[in-house]
């Protein structure tokens, strides 16, 4: 007998998400590439969208990755080397090292770097060959890629470079690359530095002096005495950034010489000193014939002389006046209390009164006030208005009272000045 039980029509199974395909979009399923497009917009759910087609198809997918690397979108490239760092660094070594022997100079850097944070071993062969005969963004990347290998093969290659490479775009550029890399390259440079022609000597001391190496500082002394105006210019750099007692000895010489600029890049040096013993030839440097060299010195003692203020305190008593003129200046700049009462006594002498009533401003004491104000009705009009400047600076809470006194001076710089500067009272007020 027949069966006619009645069999219930099977229900149909939901259809699957499509897989995304490799290619170029089209109907059907979506394309890797639009998918990536679309991720792009969301980081951090990136990974979790990208990485299991990535696994699923590596074949067609890595390589459609590695393009991200060409694109002008610094987001995708970031993102997409966050995951050969991360969930696909396996992956990684076999995709790209073929880029660091390629064509592409930015997908060359990304490689470069990628595999360099993975510390591949397999990459220094190739990253030490693109150091020569490359487009100079190649060589650059190349560098800073090396530069991440603690390998000897890896050093050596950079040491060669430096020493042989003749792009002069290249060395100069190498320089910050490889500050990195001084505790390693400067003893390795001062070792072969003798031996050395005077081209390289002096791409050599302009790395030394770049990162102000210690270990430098007898080269430096030796050829700057020996060699002041050409290769010793990169010594007197490399020793101002050193700073220390022998440096400062080593420098001072170098004032008594008949060039101008030689002693004016010496005073400069001296001051990034980080010792006192460099304010008294600055000071000395204040009666240097060239203007330029006597202005560089004010500066210089504005920047060092806060480490020897009583050493200026002494000289001011016994200076000329053109060494008066420049102490009286930089004695301002620094702004040490221990300079109110040598200061204020210097308005006594009208002719330095110019230079103490602005110096007494940029010390920022207001207990200069009442040292200044006397000067309000000078008879000189640009003493009057020199010394409402001066009070200005000095935060006083009756500053916009003194002000309106002189908006009736009879000079109208001084009313100006005036008016000024209580409109700017008002405006902080």
């Amino acid at each position: 007998m027949a069966n006619d039980r009645t069999v219930p029509a099977a229900t149909p199974a939901a259809p699957a998400a499509p897989t995304p395909r490799a290619g170029a979009g089209g109907s059907g399923a979506p394309s890797f590439v639009e998918l990536l497009e679309g991720a792009y917009g969301q980081a951090e759910t990136f990974a979790d969208k990208v990485v299991p087609v990535v696994r699923a198809q590596p074949e067609a997918t890595l390589p459609v990755l590695v393009r991200a690397f060409e694109s002008s979108n610094v987001v995708a490239k970031n993102l997409v080397a966050d995951l050969f760092r991360g969930p696909l660094r396996e992956a990684a070594p076999r995709v790209l090292l073929p880029e660091l022997d390629g064509p592409n100079a930015e997908r060359f850097s990304w490689a470069s770097i990628l595999l360099a944070d993975l510390q591949c071993p397999e990459a220094v062969p190739p990253l030490v060959r693109a150091l020569s005969g490359r487009p100079t963004p190649t060589v650059l990347a190349a560098l800073r890629a090396l530069a991440r290998f603690d390998r000897p093969e890896a050093r050596e290659a950079i040491l060669g470079f430096f020493l042989t490479a003749r792009d002069e775009v290249q060395i100069a550029s190498s320089i910050r690359i490889l500050a990195g890399l001084a505790t390693w390259l400067v003893p390795k440079l001062l070792e072969r530095y003798p031996a050395l022609d005077n081209p390289r000597r002096a791409w050599v001391l302009k790395f030394l002096a770049e990162i102000g190496a210690d270990e430098a500082l007898t080269t430096f002394a030796g050829t700057l005495a020996t060699d002041p105006c050409e290769l010793g210019l990169f010594c007197i750099k490399g020793l101002g950034k050193i700073g220390t007692a022998p440096a400062v000895q080593a420098l001072v010489p170098l004032l008594g010489h008949p060039e101008w600029f030689l002693r004016k890049k010496a005073v400069e040096a001296l001051g990034q000193a980080k010792t006192a013993e460099a304010v008294a030839p600055l000071i000395k440097a204040l009666t240097d014939p060239s203007v330029q060299v006597r202005a560089a010195a004010v500066e210089s003692l504005s920047k060092v002389g806060g480490r020897g203020p009583a050493i200026i305190v002494e000289a001011l008593a016994k200076a000329t006046h053109e060494q008066k003129i420049g102490l009286i200046r930089a004695m301002g700049q620094i702004r040490d209390r221990a300079f109110l009462p040598v200061l204020v006594k210097t308005l006594e002498n009208r002719r330095l009164l110019f230079f103490s009533l602005d110096a007494l401003g940029d010390l920022g004491l207001p207990e200069a006030s009442e040292a200044l104000q006397p000067f309000l009705d000078d008879p000189e009009w640009f003493n009057r208005m020199n010394a409402l400047e001066a009070l200005a600076k000095l935060k006083l809470s009756n500053i916009a009272d003194l002000a309106q006194s002189c908006l009736e001076d009879p000079n109208d710089m001084v009313r100006n000045a005036a008016s000024r500067i209580m409109s700017q009272h008002h405006k902080a007020g």
